[in-house]
């Protein structure tokens, strides 16, 4: 948030106020990437259960809408800057959600099957 303030010549002064209106909006945009997954892995169970990359394809492409969308006018200092950031919160979704679906798995008991 810094470099953006110095590159649109805004005064850079460090608030709490900022500080906080800052944290609370990670916290929504994390809380709303998590329902983006829920709504994607939702969506794949029907379409293509299965197929993890259904699931991967449509959170990314949620992601990237929102992220534009919230980056509107799309300008390329605050896109190479929360680009990034973006795909390295998608991936570690990603893996957290694939140990939590192995872990699940795991911690079923086997099924049995009557011959």
């Amino acid at each position: 948030m810094r470099v953006i303030a110095l590159q649109s010549g805004s005064p850079g002064i460090l608030t709490p106020s900022g500080t906080v209106t800052v944290i609370l909006a990670g916290v929504a945009s994390g809380l709303g990437g998590a329902l983006f997954h829920l709504i994607a892995s939702a969506t794949a169970r029907r379409i293509a259960p299965g197929r993890p990359w259904v699931r991967r394809a449509l959170f990314g492409i949620l992601l990237v809408l929102i992220t534009l969308r919230g980056l509107h006018p799309v300008q390329p200092l605050p896109l190479a800057l929360f680009g990034p950031l973006v795909l390295l919160y998608a991936a570690v979704i990603e893996i957290a959600a694939t140990r939590r679906d192995g872990l699940a798995r795991e911690s079923r008991p086997p099924t049995v099957v009557a011959v």
